[in-house]
């Protein structure tokens, strides 16, 4: 394996498991996942559609082991996903504490997208 490809597919199952661990129980409904979303000025089904949205995020970037082209897409949207996240931490108020757990990911999504431009 190339250090290309292990350093893709390192990033890629990162930030899918992070995308996972926030985004099943919020699309699930959890009650404290939607509370965080709620907190933050989104209603409810606006904060399940984000669980969603993260989850698929997650199953893209893992299908592009398989498929590069998917996991590029996957690890851009996931980018901007994440941006989102950060913005909305901080337009709610939140510190730049709250947000930076979005930022970290976001970034490494960046990273794994420019791995798989490279790569293609």
């Amino acid at each position: 394996m190339s250090t290309l490809t292990l350093a893709t597919s390192a990033g890629s199952t990162l930030v899918a498991l992070v995308m996972l661990a926030s985004g099943v129980p919020k699309a699930l409904g959890q009650k404290s996942a939607i509370d965080r979303v709620v907190a933050l000025n989104y209603s409810a089904t606006a904060g399940r559609t984000i669980g969603c949205v993260e989850a698929l995020g997650a199953i893209g970037l893992i299908a592009g082991f398989i498929w590069p082209v998917v996991g590029l897409i996957a690890a851009v949207g996931s980018a901007m996903l994440m941006a989102g996240a950060a913005a909305s931490h901080l337009r709610a108020g939140d510190t730049i504490v709250r947000a930076l757990p979005a930022v970290v990911v976001g970034l490494v999504a960046v990273a794994v997208a420019v791995l798989y431009y490279v790569a293609l």
